[in-house]
């Protein structure tokens, strides 16, 4: 049954082909195979239950391959809401000889299931999203403890602090912020190990005044959300305001995957001993965000590479490590991001096709619910102060 291309899957159509050749599709042989077994998967409980009023014979390894994948996504949300993170140094997930084609086919199934995710109905996935989502549960009971309302961000940004521990408690903080829940968030991390220790917040205004004055910044994070434009900018920042031993976060949107995020994420990790992307466990199921963390900055940029690097931005041509086994690591980590995203989205589909497996999700996550947010609470350790 999967060793034909089924036509009627609406994947593959002219109407498509324009928008691969705009995104720089390659449909490879692997993409197709991993798109038509989902696909195949979507699809099977319509078939087995239209065999079975015509009352034709189903084989049973058919059927026991939709109940396993069933019950598979009815728990998929009720493992782990804790934070998803991917090491540089620990990601070589492939052969080097494989990693450029890994990154191609994962590069290319994420963009064409946007594309099909776009097809859909918004307000039915909107449904969707909203009853998996556990956010404003968790919100309302991390706002009771801490005293004050909070976003998801303030939460993404504690969540990462905590779990690298990125900032030193023991003395006076020199950090740089451009959004209002980052300042919040390290605000109340380090009143929670040392209510005593000063911060000092620089601001975001100026760049030509932050890039010449700045060079002793402990701790940044940066919204890059927008734009990849504004990542490689706050990585410059990020490279040239940053003391030795100083860390940063940046958020992004994972709207398009180009080689641009991939060139910039190589250039960061020059400066830095470990790279780490995140993605939010709270939300996975409709969550293009993901935080780029920059631990541990190793080497101060000289002028003659800063003058190199900004020259070379516009045609995207900044000397990165070639061939080194460090960028592989580096695919590696791009790659394993994807594929966390992708299993979500296919998650997604399923649910849109099949909602007695969606009701039967919901209803699994309420019973477990309570308890996955107090193990939550309890890993990011975050209380009162």
């Amino acid at each position: 049954m999967w060793k034909k291309y089924n036509k009627s899957i609406k994947f593959f159509n002219k109407n498509n082909i324009e928008f691969f050749n705009k995104n720089n599709i390659e449909l490879s042989q692997t993409i197709n195979d991993n798109i038509y077994k989902k696909q195949y998967m979507l699809q099977i409980d319509k078939c087995i239950y239209l065999c079975k009023k015509a009352k034709l014979e189903v084989k049973e390894e058919y059927e026991v391959a939709s109940e396993i994948y069933k019950k598979n996504l009815e728990n998929i949300l009720c493992i782990d809401i804790n934070l998803i993170n991917y090491r540089s140094t620990y990601e070589l997930i492939t052969a080097v000889s494989s990693i450029e084609e890994n990154y191609k086919n994962a590069f290319g199934e994420f963009n064409i299931l946007k594309f099909f995710l776009s097809s859909k109905k918004k307000h039915k996935i909107n449904n969707i999203v909203k009853k998996t989502n556990i956010f404003k549960y968790l919100q309302k009971d991390i706002s009771e403890i801490i005293g004050y309302d909070i976003s998801k961000y303030f939460i993404d940004i504690y969540e990462i602090i905590n779990t690298f521990k990125l900032i030193n408690t023991e003395k006076t903080l020199e950090t740089l912020q451009t959004t209002e829940d980052d300042i919040m968030a390290i605000k109340h991390y380090n009143k929670k190990y040392n209510n005593k220790i000063l911060i000092n917040h620089k601001s975001m205004d100026d760049y030509e005044s932050i890039i010449n004055t700045f060079n002793n910044i402990d701790f940044c994070t940066f919204d890059c959300k927008k734009s990849y434009d504004l990542l490689i900018k706050y990585i410059i920042i990020c490279i040239k305001v940053l003391k030795i031993g100083g860390s940063s976060i940046f958020r992004i949107e994972l709207i398009n995957i180009d080689n641009k995020l991939l060139m910039y994420i190589k250039l960061l990790s020059q400066y830095f001993e470990d790279i780490y992307i995140c993605r939010s466990g709270i939300d996975p199921l409709f969550n293009n965000t993901i935080y780029i963390v920059a631990s541990d900055k190793i080497k101060i940029i000289k002028e003659k590479e800063y003058n190199n690097i900004i020259a070379h931005i516009k045609d995207n041509t900044i000397d990165i490590i070639k061939g080194s086994f460090h960028e592989k690591y580096l695919t590696g980590l791009i790659i394993r991001i994807l594929r966390c995203i992708i299993k979500y989205t296919y998650a997604l589909l399923y649910y849109y096709d099949n909602m007695n497996v969606f009701l039967n999700s919901v209803i699994n996550l309420s019973t477990i619910r309570e308890n996955l947010i107090k193990q939550y609470i309890k890993n990011i350790n975050i209380t009162e102060v």
